[in-house]
């Protein structure tokens, strides 16, 4: 199941980077980075490495769970 989180992570780097995040791994991982920045659990100081590995082929198993969103 794709929930909100891992959608709105999936759209916001879509629009803004031209990546495509799977919502297995890629998706959820920077979701729950998105949601710890906008806790401010990061400081000003801190520097913050997403490592992204791939997951195209996660995309074809849940495209019809992703095609509701609209970049």
């Amino acid at each position: 199941m794709v929930g909100d989180l891992e959608r709105e992570a999936i759209k916001l780097v879509a629009k803004h980077e031209g990546i495509l995040l799977d919502p297995v791994y890629s998706g959820r991982a920077m979701g729950a980075l998105i949601d710890m920045i906008r806790n401010r659990e990061f400081s000003f100081t801190d520097t913050v490495l997403f490592w992204y590995t791939g997951g195209t082929p996660a995309l074809f198993e849940f495209a019809k769970a992703l095609t509701t969103l609209a970049v």
